[in-house]
């Protein structure tokens, strides 16, 4: 793959990941990426039809429980949703372009957009739980944007983070960022909030929750928000661990042998951080502590 296709090299960590389709003929597999697919079809099988069967209705269960929660949709997420997938669905723009970039909508559009959907999906904990209490933990890079605009706009306080980016030799996060969670402000009625907006796997996720229960964290205490989540992972998570909550928008229908949803978006990390500005991040800067806003910009912002 040729490099002009490319609107800022530097910032696309998941450039040679493969096409998100593998029914697509127009898919792009190099030696790379195609080791890495043998990868995970070594460690993921897809369900058989009646296994899937059997996870959905464990999700169904898990719903009636509320242990899944499923956040009403609306006309305005709705159209909000079409957007961000607009250029996906588009089969005449470029593979592997439209999964990775904005074309006919601008970054600003595609951050405007997400912000719409985990607007409603903060809102709604809101609704369950005391903001005070409230502790949102951002899973940069995708879950920084923009669920922690959505939770400064519910006036919630408390803002930490941790970075972990996916390891496509091993599929194993590595962390670059260590979780800033201050556990002196932990109280028994604290809940602390993992946002990522994608759970079509868990490695990141999971590596988080070990980290809050080696806190002594209870597992009560956890809450997930997520704007599509993927039924054999959100089968895992809760039955690993069946105290965590979860909050999404949109439950795919399954993931496909590559690890990918099947509801067409592309990759929201790459397209919700694409042409990020300095003065997008400045707005963030007050709610950020220590070196975290120095970080962001570093890893965001490509030095001139």
């Amino acid at each position: 793959m040729t490099k002009d296709i490319m609107r800022n090299e530097e910032n696309y960590t998941t450039i040679e990941t493969i096409e998100r389709s593998l029914n697509d003929n127009k898919k792009i597999i190099n030696e790379e990426t195609a080791a890495v697919l043998q990868k995970k079809r070594s460690a993921f099988k897809v369900l058989s039809p009646e296994q899937l069967a059997i996870v959905k209705e464990k999700c169904n269960q898990a719903i009636e429980n509320k242990q899944l929660n499923i956040i009403p949709s609306d006309k305005e997420i709705t159209e909000a949703f079409d957007i961000l997938r607009a250029d996906y669905l588009d089969e005449n723009l470029p593979l592997p372009d439209r999964s990775i970039r904005n074309i006919t909508i601008t970054p600003e559009q595609f951050r405007e957009n997400a912000n719409i959907i985990t607007k409603k999906i903060i809102e709604s904990i809101c609704l369950e739980y005391d903001k005070k209490n409230i502790i949102p933990v951002y899973i940069w890079r995708a879950g920084l944007f923009p669920f922690m605009q959505s939770c400064i706009n519910a006036e919630i306080d408390n803002h930490t983070h941790i970075g972990l980016a996916r390891n496509e030799k091993t599929l194993n996060p590595i962390q670059y960022l260590p979780l800033t969670l201050d556990i002196r402000t932990i109280t028994k009625d604290s809940k602390i909030l993992l946002a990522d907006p994608m759970l079509a796997t868990w490695w990141s996720l999971i590596k988080v929750i070990r980290k809050l229960l080696q806190l002594w964290i209870p597992e009560d205490q956890i809450l997930i928000a997520t704007v599509i989540s993927a039924p054999e992972w959100i089968d895992k998570i809760l039955s690993n661990y069946p105290k965590i909550k979860i909050y999404t928008w949109s439950l795919d229908d399954h993931l496909n042998e590559a690890w990918y949803i099947c509801i067409w978006l592309g990759d929201f990390g790459d397209k919700v951080t694409e042409w990020i500005t300095l003065e997008y991040l400045n707005a963030l800067k007050p709610y950020m502590k220590n070196n975290i806003f120095e970080i962001l910009v570093k890893k965001l912002i490509p030095e001139k």
